[in-house]
Parts: C-alpha cells; sequence; structure tokens
C-alpha cells in the first residue's frame, strides 16, 4: 500500500485528507481510499448544505467527483 497526504488546497476548511492505494493481484485490483480527518457527513468540494454542527465540515482540498469519475475510467 502506498499512502500520501493530499494536498491542503484550503487550510480555512478544518480539514486534511490522506490518500491511500492498495494494489492487487493486476492492475485491474486496485482499492483506493480517502480518509478526511475533522470532516463531516459530506461530499467533498460540495456544497455546505445543512448547517455545519449538525454535518460537520466539507473539505475543499479535492473533488469527489473527479476522483471516481478518473478512477471508473482508469478501470472500465
Amino acid at each position: 500500500a502506498t499512502k500520501t497526504e493530499v494536498i491542503d488546497a484550503d487550510p480555512n476548511d478544518g480539514t486534511k485528507t490522506t490518500h491511500q492505494t492498495f494494489a492487487g493481484s493486476g492492475p485491474e485490483n486496485v482499492v483506493e481510499f480517502y480518509k478526511i480527518d475533522g470532516g463531516g457527513h459530506t461530499w467533498a468540494n460540495g456544497r455546505q448544505y445543512a448547517k455545519e454542527r449538525v454535518i460537520g465540515k466539507t473539505s475543499k482540498d479535492f473533488d469527489a467527483s473527479g476522483i471516481i469519475w478518473n478512477f471508473f475510467k482508469q478501470h472500465t
């Protein structure tokens, strides 16, 4: 497994993200894990759809939709 810190693109959002990649027996067998420390039940780089005290903080350090789309483009 490889582990890297995601660049803290917005130091004011109160979150930090770690990215881990786990490789299997072939190039098609990959798991990617993003851990958002300080984040809530929100979509990374999405809108804060309810008060922070209710759902927690929204990470602005990366775009979850873009990450997911790129993953599926690579693993068809």
